[in-house]
């Protein structure tokens, strides 16, 4: 047995353990809100954001919310969320509510270039730095 950093006969337990699984980098983590719970905001209204966090009916005012359709909806709420499922949908609008979602992002085609914005005339344009041959 060698001495060091193992004693014992165990390695350690990062190197014991399988590396296995994947992580997606790109996954959009919402938070979910029923529509149940939307009673607690009153008799109709407009439920946005702010709302649900002033009733903490959500954490964190920077993640996208999901409105899900758990509950019963006795009001009719003009809705303003991230995204919504479709028996919630069918809910909001069988009471007499409104649904508006973010415009989706537009994604450009493959090979399509980048739409450079023009600078304002007050901003300098810095050069670049000179080549070491036209230095001289």
């Amino acid at each position: 047995m060698v001495p060091g950093w193992f004693e014992g006969g165990q390695m350690p337990i990062q190197r014991r353990l399988p590396k296995r699984g994947f992580v997606n980098i790109g996954r959009v983590e919402f938070q979910a809100v029923n529509v149940g719970s939307l009673s607690r905001l009153g008799q109709g209204g407009k439920v946005d954001r702010d709302a649900l966090k002033a009733k903490r009916l959500i954490d964190r005012g920077d993640r996208p919310v999901k409105l899900l359709g758990e509950g019963e909806v006795t009001a009719a709420y003009q809705v303003a969320v991230d995204a919504v499922s479709e028996s919630a949908r069918a809910k909001i609008e069988a009471a007499g509510g409104t649904i508006t979602l973010p415009e989706p992002k537009k994604r450009r085609a493959r090979g399509e270039g980048k739409v450079h914005h023009a600078r304002p005339d007050d901003r300098t344009v810095r050069g670049r730095k000179p080549k070491h041959h036209e230095r001289h």
